[in-house]
């Protein structure tokens, strides 16, 4: 059915009126006093509005940074966990194009087609689809990548590509370079926050996993994040990794 493409992601229409995944299953709506919009999916993919999502509780993140001292940040950070987070590209060329997967993914194809039906299932992927529903979009390639300690596949893309193929611009090459690099913090960075702070200062380090994934993509931005994979396409809702 179409609408478990979209079972972890709030589907509005054009008025805002939340749909109804019941009315869209086999069984239908049997609740006789609901509030969402009683519509057929299949008919509305032309004007369906995706609602960011993100697991994070905005408001719970809100009220504990309401001290933090760059409001400038706080209030970027949390507009755009509830909008959706402008990934920087500028125009993009018209017309659909669409890459070869990388020899990666090709050569462990058993794992990719498991993870992602995995992204699906967590809400990252939307799809699959046999046609987009978007009338242009960027269907980069899929790669594969192992931990290089746990050994744990890694589904990327290859927002890379077509690298400089015809003299198409990718999706990194249409990202401003110096307004969205990011460097990490340092061993030094560190030792001076702990000598700043004193005697008795504890020291941690966290690594949140599929962090990424946290982010949602602004809705107008969601036809250039996509990939195919066994003749099907599928189309990042969070920030995916490439």
């Amino acid at each position: 059915m179409i609408w478990q493409r979209f079972k972890r992601t709030s589907i509005f229409t054009a008025d805002q009126r939340e749909i109804c995944f019941n009315y869209n299953g086999n069984r239908g709506c049997t609740n006789h006093v609901c509030q969402r919009a009683h519509i057929c999916i299949l008919f509305l993919l032309e004007v369906i509005i995706l609602k960011p999502s993100t697991p994070i509780n905005v408001d719970h993140l809100a009220n504990e940074l309401q001290f933090h001292s760059n409001r400038s940040f706080v209030e970027y950070l949390l507009s755009g966990l509830c909008t959706g987070f402008h990934t920087g590209i500028q125009q993009v060329s018209s017309g659909t194009l669409q890459g070869q997967n990388l020899r990666s993914a090709r050569k462990f194809a058993v794992v990719v087609t498991k993870l992602i039906q995995e992204e699906v299932d967590n809400g990252f992927l939307l799809g699959p689809f046999n046609s987009s529903p978007f009338p242009i979009c960027r269907l980069s390639p899929l790669g594969l990548v192992f931990g290089k300690y746990s050994g744990t596949p890694r589904l990327i893309i290859d927002l890379s590509w077509p690298h400089d193929e015809n003299n198409t611009s990718s999706i990194n090459d249409l990202i401003d370079k110096h307004e969205c690099s990011m460097t990490y913090s340092t061993i030094d960075q560190a030792i001076h926050a702990m000598l700043k702070t004193g005697p008795k200062t504890f020291l941690c380090k966290c690594d949140i996993a599929s962090a990424f994934k946290l982010l949602p993509i602004r809705s107008s931005l969601v036809p250039f994040y996509d990939c195919h994979w066994n003749d099907q396409l599928y189309f990042f809702i969070r920030l995916p990794f490439g």
